[in-house]
């Protein structure tokens, strides 16, 4: 179920131009373009396809990559693969440095080569192990030149990603997603880093959309709609429906079908969640020294409390103090209605 979940996720990342450089799915990617770039004779497959290149000389290639993993004796490259996965005509497998920054090791198996296990290929960093795979060893230097002189950003997949800012894309879009104003994301990560966002966005091939409320843009891929957390405050920005801002950049509200309408009154229940939030945690504070966001659930009937918590955590009012945990540090109660 995990596996299914990432996959739908990776997908979405895929089609939307911002799949993820620094996570397994997007560094296989990576390398599936070094191998092509290298060979010169490759066609890329779609997304999750059965097989991820088809060249003239090799046929059908699965490239696998990994990185350098520390054993009790010596280390090893770990090339998985499922008993059910389909086997190509060669793998392609690309030995990186334990931080996957460097190529120092390629090989070229065939796919019924007694080395490939129904769990994957597996090849010891030492000379014993190595000489095992040595007949398939390919030079690794013009690989590891591709790899460090690519632009990732060149390659569809990750044509909208900023690469050193990817996190803080993303990080931006959940605030968004969970309702935070222009301001809020601003006081956080200042001008700069919201007019980056807003670029990304802009760059985006996915669908705009905007809260009613308080005007912040985000996107959201065509099979999975922003709506979905807050039906009430998302709307698509189309050629008939568009947020307006004034020369300073504080939202004024909305064109809908040629008419103009004020931002729309905040729900009235999410205020009452954050002044029940606000107060639990002082509450649980005091009698405990600290709260865990399990406990506020049950105390509070809120659910989306997290992000709650992180406005406090951006007003100075709580630290945390572990993944779970939280203390009420502020000797002030806020309002923030």
């Amino acid at each position: 179920m995990i596996k299914l979940r990432e996959n739908v996720t990776s997908s979405t990342q895929y089609v939307a131009g911002i799949l993820s450089p620094t996570l397994p799915n997007g560094r296989g990617t990576i390398i599936e373009y070094v191998v092509m770039e290298t060979l010169k004779d490759c066609r890329k497959e779609e997304f999750n396809f059965r097989w991820d290149l088809t060249s003239m000389k090799y046929g059908k290639i699965n490239v696998k990559s990994s990185s350098r993993h520390k054993g009790n004796v010596n280390s090893s490259w770990q090339f998985k693969k499922t008993s059910t996965s389909y086997d190509p005509d060669n793998y392609i497998c690309v030995g990186l440095d334990s931080e996957f920054k460097t190529i120092h090791r390629v090989w070229i198996i065939p796919g019924n080569a007694k080395i490939v296990k129904s769990h994957g290929i597996s090849i010891t960093d030492s000379t014993e192990g190595r000489k095992k795979a040595l007949e398939y060893e390919v030079d690794p230097i013009p690989y590891n030149n591709v790899y460090k002189n690519m632009d990732i950003t060149s390659f569809p997949e990750f044509c909208n990603t900023n690469v050193h800012n990817f996190e803080q894309y993303q990080s931006i879009m959940k605030d968004v997603q969970h309702g935070y104003s222009p301001s809020d994301i601003i006081d956080e990560y200042g001008d700069e880093g919201y007019n980056e966002y807003l670029m990304r966005v802009n760059e985006s091939k996915s669908q705009k959309c905007f809260n009613l409320h308080n005007g912040s843009i985000g996107v959201f891929p065509a099979e999975r709609s922003f709506v979905t957390y807050h039906v009430d405050v998302f709307m698509e920005i189309n050629e008939s429906t568009f947020p307006i801002y004034n020369y300073a950049g504080k939202y004024m509200g909305y064109i809908h079908k040629g008419s103009f309408i004020r931002p729309k009154v905040t729900p009235l229940k999410r205020s009452s969640d954050i002044s029940v939030v606000i107060w639990a945690t002082q509450s649980l504070t005091r009698k405990y020294g600290k709260v865990s966001v399990d406990d506020l659930k049950k105390e509070t009937g809120v659910e989306d409390i997290e992000p709650i918590l992180k406005r406090c955590m951006m007003r100075g009012d709580i630290i945390r103090r572990s993944n779970n945990e939280y203390e009420w540090i502020s000797q002030f109660n806020i309002d923030f209605d």
